[in-house]
């Protein structure tokens, strides 16, 4: 009988490596607590990055309405000028000669009065339209 003890050093295997502790560079644990940090810090940017879309859409909104009362008040001028114009340069110069009888002893402030108006509607005319033509 052999009472030989075979090679058991194939049968156990090498220790594994175990890293270096000391060496905190290279490894890091994530505790929970960093995790739930990390994801309410994600939360929150998605958060903020869905209330400046929003804010975005706002701005777009007061825009688009704000460009609407400017050229409705645009309009409005227009229609001022307009009115104004025909008042001071049509009807009231027809006014006076239908009843140019009447006018004769002021003829010279007739006149006066429609050479101003006259030159005051046209410029008044002239620049609406190149205050508009900028626009």
């Amino acid at each position: 009988m052999n009472f030989e003890m075979p090679d058991l050093t194939d049968l156990i295997q090498p220790l594994p490596i175990l890293p270096d502790i000391t060496d905190f560079k290279t490894q890091r644990v994530v505790s929970a607590i960093d995790n739930i940090q990390n994801i309410n810090r994600l939360r929150d940017m998605d958060n903020l990055s869905y209330q400046m879309k929003l804010k975005k859409q706002q701005k777009q909104i007061y825009q688009r309405k704000l460009k609407g009362i400017v050229s409705t008040l645009d309009i409005k001028i227009g229609i001022i000028i307009s009115i104004s114009i025909i008042i001071f340069s049509v009807l009231i110069p027809f006014l006076i000669v239908a009843f140019q009888d009447y006018f004769e002893s002021y003829e010279e402030c007739v006149f006066v009065y429609l050479i101003i108006t006259f030159i005051i509607s046209m410029i008044s005319m002239l620049l609406y339209l190149c205050w508009f033509w900028k626009k």
